[in-house]
């Protein structure tokens, strides 16, 4: 059952939601590096939008540090964080992250660590 949680979250985090694009750190080609998958990373791209808020970082998600999983879900389907902020863009808002409710529910957060 792990094991399909496992393939199932990398599926939504790799190709659905694509966190992995912001939260990933790049090499010098600006290729994904695969060793530090979800480790936090400058975020790659500029806003389109000089006068919008836009984030500079995405933190490290893998393992989900200090978060529990209601904190996660929370997060992923509302949007807000645990203290009430929303993330800024190009985080995408919570229409965006309903999908992932079934995908998360799993016994504990470590479960989320990359391979």
């Amino acid at each position: 059952m792990a094991g399909e949680h496992l393939a199932r979250g990398d599926y939504l985090v790799s190709h659905v939601a694509m966190c992995v694009q912001c939260h990933t750190p790049r090499d010098a080609k600006g290729e994904l590096d695969r060793t530090r998958l979800l480790k936090g990373a400058p975020i790659p791209l500029r806003s389109p939008f000089p006068h919008q808020g836009w984030a500079f970082a995405a933190p490290a998600i893998a393992g989900l540090p200090g978060w529990t999983n209601h904190d996660a879900l929370a997060l992923l389907t509302t949007g807000r964080r645990p203290m009430g902020y929303t993330p800024k863009p190009p985080m995408p808002p919570e229409r965006r992250w309903r999908f992932t409710r079934r995908a998360t529910e799993l016994p504990q957060p470590s479960l989320w660590a990359p391979r």
